[in-house]
């Protein structure tokens, strides 16, 4: 009886964690999509040789592409 109680109860924690978990990363790709790209990313690809704002703006749109078709994947 105890064991089954206890059982229960680990079983109830794994579920709720695992909700939780899925709540987190929602909410992470949710916030990716408001902030641009700071300023070391940007000096990163300007070393990379992708100078010009055209190349971060061309960037910013790719990203918030795949974030919102990866968005509509995961609600579907």
């Amino acid at each position: 009886m105890i064991q089954s109680l206890l059982g229960v109860a680990i079983m109830s924690m794994a579920a709720t964690s695992l909700l939780i978990a899925i709540r987190i990363g929602d909410n992470s790709l949710d916030n990716v999509k408001s902030h641009p790209l700071t300023s070391y990313e940007k000096r990163i690809l300007q070393k990379a040789g992708y100078t010009g704002a055209n190349y971060i703006d061309k960037l910013n749109s790719e990203i918030s592409q795949h974030i919102n078709s990866l968005i509509q994947q995961n609600a579907s």
